[in-house]
């Protein structure tokens, strides 16, 4: 990567310093964080403004940990899609888009782009070995037949019944439903990745969506920024918590009335160190 490429990266305006200092630092290495690098060159301004956020990658890095080798995989659009990046070393899975490609490989570098190959964000991807190319009816018909293995989408809203809104907020541009609907009724296992609060620092798992549902009773494991969590009898269950959140803020994030937020208080001491919170 070449000093013209650096300059492009300074004109990234909404990337801060931090982010831009540890870009910089990564154009010697070859791994995986370089691929990200790429992500910002190639101009994807969506993924430019996920890259501002770190704690938006940590999410991507965890939940690619509950990759399992041979899994057929669907990454939903936003944060799921950057899992394509940090794939564990040793395993092997493919990857799904609706629209109609199996076997999605990592983000491309800069002479990698091929404005033909998407993904169904619409976001220009490459292709891994032994990859597919078939019609939507055909991907939907994989998805629909419950032939994935494992399903990450984003999300606004979930609540301790396991229902999931992830499409739309009245009043406000809805872009469509994509395979979302298809998704969480064709699949077994489905794992929701979010930040845990709001813009507005309100906790989006509750007891009861207030947007209109996606899918019913389909959430079993939802990752935040801030925990990883079971869905079980009704009861959100702590598998691992970031043990920076116990502060009132933090705690008042994360208080569910009747849903379980009593024992998520007296699990801070969990294995941690499992958690890729740094």
């Amino acid at each position: 990567v070449g000093q013209n490429n650096l300059l492009i990266i300074d004109e990234a305006q909404n990337l801060s310093a931090d982010v831009l200092e540890q870009l910089r630092l990564l154009t010697n290495l070859e791994t995986n964080e370089r691929k990200l690098l790429q992500i910002v060159l190639i101009g994807q301004p969506e993924l430019r403004d996920m890259l501002a956020r770190p704690e938006l990658e940590q999410l991507a890095q965890r939940v690619a940990q509950e990759f399992q080798d041979g899994y057929y995989i669907n990454l939903g659009i936003g944060i799921p899609t950057l899992a394509a990046n940090y794939i564990p070393e040793g395993v092997e899975v493919m990857l799904q888009s609706e629209n109609g490609l199996l076997g999605m490989g990592p983000f491309p570098r800069e002479d990698e782009v091929d404005p033909d190959l998407i993904n169904a964000g619409k976001q220009t991807v490459t292709m891994a070995r032994g990859a597919s190319i078939f019609s939507s009816a055909d991907s939907f018909a994989m998805i629909r037949g419950g032939h994935v293995d494992l399903t990450v989408l984003g999300a606004f809203e979930v609540d301790c019944q396991g229902n999931i809104a992830s499409y739309m907020v009245p009043g406000k541009l809805i872009k469509g439903m994509g395979g979302a609907m298809d998704l969480v009724a064709g699949a077994d296992n489905i794992i929701v990745t979010m930040t845990h609060a709001s813009k507005h620092g309100e906790s989006k798992l509750l007891n009861e969506c207030t947007l209109p549902l996606t899918g019913k009773a389909c959430i079993k494991r939802v990752l935040t920024d801030l925990a990883l969590l079971d869905i079980e009898d009704s009861r959100y269950v702590p598998i691992i918590r970031d043990p920076r959140t116990t502060t009132p803020e933090s705690e008042a994030v994360f208080y569910f009335p009747g849903c379980g937020s009593e024992r998520l208080f007296s699990q801070v001491g969990l294995a941690t160190q499992a958690m890729l919170w740094h």
